[in-house]
């Protein structure tokens, strides 16, 4: 399936994508918006909370198609899940969002445990991994993510991805 995603803001000159997560790691999200920005002659701008470290290879990218990483402390920001493989590595990404999906999805889903774990930065593997399939399971929620996909079925399928690659869901 072809996915995705949602710069944070376009200007006349700059598609600027704003990540909270302490560590952006190098996936499809990502990846897409560079490649949106440079089919439209606009310059990337990866904006990342202060002291947030980018993968190296990724940074690498956007620095090779002219663009910027640069801290940023706004409001605003996406949310993308991915799949991790046992090496950490994104094998699958969608996006949900901005800020207010996360806020949605935390509202709909109403379980403390996910409010408090699936946050920007967060790796759920092993143990948490395994709650987080069963607090998805047990809710019953509406919720759409960018690619206008169910959200519950969305994830569900992603956690079984993280599993069988006896990896990781991490929320970025």
């Amino acid at each position: 399936m072809l996915r995705g995603a949602l710069p944070t803001f376009i200007t006349e000159r700059e598609m600027i994508l704003c990540k909270v997560a302490p560590r952006v790691l190098d996936t499809y999200e990502v990846r897409l918006c560079l490649f949106m920005a440079v089919e439209r002659g606009l310059r990337f701008v990866l904006a990342v909370r202060p002291g947030a470290t980018v993968d190296a290879p990724l940074e690498a990218s956007i620095r090779e198609a002219g663009g910027v990483v640069v801290a940023n402390e706004g409001p605003d920001f996406a949310v993308s899940v991915s799949a991790l493989d046992a090496s950490g590595a994104a094998q699958e990404t969608w996006v949900l969002g901005d800020d207010q999906a996360l806020a949605a999805l935390h509202e709909k889903v109403a379980s403390e445990w996910l409010t408090r774990t699936f946050v920007p930065g967060a790796v759920l593997a092993g143990e948490d991994l395994t709650r987080l399939r069963d607090v998805v399971r047990r809710a019953r929620f509406a919720l759409k993510n960018v690619d206008d996909e169910d959200v519950r079925t969305a994830l569900l399928d992603l956690m079984d991805a993280a599993l069988l690659l006896r990896g990781a869901v991490c929320v970025q």
